[in-house]
């Protein structure tokens, strides 16, 4: 009796555990699981080959390094950016479209005398049914902040609709490093405890003004800082641009210039971990998140006679990494970095873009340095490894499997290809007449040297 009466207390215990399981299920089941927090990381001004998590054969990037081979992120060395500076390119993030889309860029398309014409660029405008990323994870019930060391990625600009809270580098270098940091710390405290975070973090120690390299980094020799003098005629980016320098004293200008670019990525490179263990520290990826981050454009630093960024649709300019954290999907080799705009919304890409980049001359620069460098207006477009450029016209092609500086490009034979080219060729002519010069927006430009 006694061994029945333990068989039968057994099940009742059985049952009432069964059935606890069972409810709690159907809790779990009704009541809705709070979405990810979801972060996007921008590394401002950051190409692919100069990096250590590349190949790059300077320690650049060790914490890059780290989170791919011990975290597991996701990485592509591959991506391509829409524009090849931090207005079209962030433009293209937030909207999810091309620069020719969106239309925030600088407007010169088509025109003949650069000489008297004046800067122009428009801004990125609200597009009635294209809300921005962040106003989309405002409609999902998210807190988005937006911090940023790049002072071009501001509201007057347009970039910011829908960041709630937002702190934003007033000019350069004045957000770089720690200060970034405690930005973004001060943004977090105002965030919403009680709902999903969109977080939206531009890096951008690597973009110049470089800070110098100091004597105590045993990887690089210790360098001072250079700053760009672009109106004065017997200065070096002057000379080299023209091509009024010869190389022997060329070198150790660009050797300079080389050593405070790779210092600058690996400031960014420690940020990088400095934001991440804020987030982990606050157990914002502590359940559930996903993170993208990738870069909006490179930099020059002499390659083909270019110094700078914003011009040209050479790999060094727009070819940057993209890595994800908390997505279940591959990433192609070569792919769209605005694909970016699908994974931080959605966590997986439906329909891969068509991967193209844009460049638009610079009116001033063309002028200052008689007509030798940024009068081109030039797009791209890759197909796996194969690369196909249009500028001013002139259509060819490399296989960067083979080529990868594209040194020596040949002519495109596909009459497919050469028509998609000149497509989006018209594309980049048709949109600089409907809208009238926008001076805040040429002020702020000028402001932080993107217009002379």
């Amino acid at each position: 009796m006694n061994q029945m009466r333990r068989r039968w207390s057994i099940a009742a215990i059985s049952l009432v555990g069964a059935t606890v399981a069972v409810a709690i299920a159907w809790i779990q089941y009704q009541v809705p699981q709070k979405p990810p927090n979801v972060i996007f990381i921008v590394l401002d001004t950051v190409r692919s080959d100069r990096l250590s998590l590349c190949g790059h054969d300077q320690p650049t990037t060790p914490n890059l390094q780290q989170l791919r081979d011990e975290k597991g992120w996701r990485t592509t060395c591959g991506a391509k950016t829409a524009g090849t500076w931090t207005l079209p390119s962030h433009a293209s993030f937030f909207s999810g479209v091309s620069p020719v889309e969106h239309r925030a860029h600088a407007m010169v398309s088509g025109i003949k005398d650069l000489n008297s014409v004046k800067a122009r660029t428009r801004k990125l405008y609200p597009t009635k049914g294209r809300p921005s990323l962040a106003e989309r994870f405002l409609e999902r019930g998210y807190t988005t902040v937006a911090v940023s060391g790049n002072p071009v990625v501001n509201a007057k600009l347009g970039l910011l609709d829908g960041f709630e809270i937002q702190k934003i580098s007033k000019k350069w270098a004045d957000t770089f490093d720690e200060k970034l940091i405690a930005a973004l710390e001060s943004g977090l405290d105002e965030a919403s405890d009680d709902k999903p975070l969109f977080l939206f973090l531009n890096i951008a120690d690597a973009h110049a003004p470089w800070t110098s390299v100091p004597k105590k980094v045993n990887w690089l020799p210790q360098t001072r800082r250079h700053r760009y003098k672009k109106l004065d005629k017997e200065s070096f980016w002057q000379r080299f641009i023209e091509n009024r320098i010869d190389d022997n004293e060329a070198e150790p200008w660009l050797d300079r210039i080389h050593n405070l670019y790779m210092w600058g990525i690996r400031r960014a490179d420690t940020n990088v971990a400095r934001a991440l263990e804020v987030i982990e520290q606050r157990g914002l990826c502590q359940d559930d998140c996903r993170i993208v981050l990738t870069s909006d454009h490179g930099e020059m630093t002499g390659e083909h006679r270019v110094l700078d960024h914003g011009h040209y649709v050479w790999e060094e300019m727009v070819s940057v990494p993209l890595m994800t954290y908390g997505i279940d999907q591959d990433l192609p080799a070569i792919m769209s970095a605005t694909d970016a705009f699908d994974l931080l919304l959605d966590g997986h890409i439906q329909q891969p873009r068509e991967v193209t980049s844009m460049g638009w001359p610079h009116i001033r620069r063309c002028a200052h340095t008689a007509r030798k460098g940024y009068c081109d207006q030039s797009l791209a477009l890759w197909i796996g490894q194969k690369k196909y450029t249009w500028i001013n016209g002139e259509m060819q092609m490399v296989d960067l499997e083979v080529d990868p500086h594209e040194l020596q490009p040949t002519p495109i034979l596909d009459p497919a290809i050469r028509a998609r080219l000149e497509d989006l060729s018209t594309d980049m002519t048709a949109d600089a007449s409907d809208i009238e010069d926008d001076a805040e927006v040429i002020e702020v430009l000028r402001s932080l040297g993107y217009v002379d």
